[in-house]
């Protein structure tokens, strides 16, 4: 029997589970995303800074975005090296529905795996908040440049939040531009997964702050990406010197 995200994946390319870790650890995974993300005062879109993203290792700053239009969260990211606690559990147990996905011949992971002569492993984690009504991420995928990602993992830490909540659903589209197929409520407790390169998805307005997830990128790149990501670091280094 396979597990329920690897049917799901092969049939529509995302799909969800609830009651993913114990209460107990659910709760501990919390408590240690409001030790993480701490921002003092009110965030707004005025706040910080509008980052865009790189082939790095790892990140270890609070960001909040400008153009909230846009995308709204507050995020911190966290290295695989630096996950430890509630939050190595939960790390570990998502490698392991990736093992259950390996062993079920799921065709999308060992089509990449055998194109790219490696195995698809944890690349980081990232903690996200939306503190304030109405923000939202508009609809995208997580790896429009080719870079590695093949599974988005989304893990919904807000205990206040149920499966009837409204708004914060993560929305599911055919397309950039196409019309929803379906909203997955940001339920406690609940474990999504989708295709990083392919499921177009959305963040929908939020209308009971706040809400908390854990975002977890399985990804894999060819021994020529690796070196490509390397001469882009390197690139950035040179020019931060001039």
């Amino acid at each position: 029997m396979p597990h329920p995200l690897t049917a799901a994946l092969e049939e529509r390319g995302y799909g969800f589970i609830d009651g993913f870790l114990s209460e107990e650890e659910a709760m501990a995974v919390f408590k240690e995303t409001e030790d993480m993300v701490m921002v003092d005062g009110e965030v707004s879109g005025e706040a910080g800074y509008w980052v865009t993203e790189r082939k790095v290792e790892r990140r270890g700053d609070v960001v909040a975005w400008k153009g909230v239009e846009r995308r709204g969260d507050v995020v911190a990211w966290k290295g695989v090296e630096e996950v430890g606690g509630a939050m190595k559990v939960l790390t570990e147990k998502l490698q392991g529905v990736v093992n259950t996905m390996r062993t079920d011949g799921l065709r999308r992971l060992e089509e990449v795996e055998t194109a790219k002569g490696g195995k698809v492993e944890l690349e980081r984690i990232m903690i996200a908040k939306y503190l304030e009504p109405g923000r939202r991420f508009v609809p995208h995928i997580d790896n429009p440049n080719n870079n590695g990602r093949l599974l988005t993992f989304t893990y919904y830490v807000s205990p206040s939040m149920t499966p009837d909540t409204q708004g914060g659903a993560l929305r599911i589209h055919k397309s950039i531009t196409g019309p929803p197929i379906e909203d997955i409520a940001p339920a406690f407790n609940r474990l999504a997964c989708l295709y990083s390169d392919s499921t177009v998805h959305e963040v929908a307005p939020v209308e009971n702050p706040p809400r908390v997830t854990v975002v977890a990128w399985f990804s894999v790149q060819s021994q020529e990406e690796k070196k490509e990501a390397m001469r882009e670091i390197f690139r950035l280094l040179m020019k931060g010197r001039k």
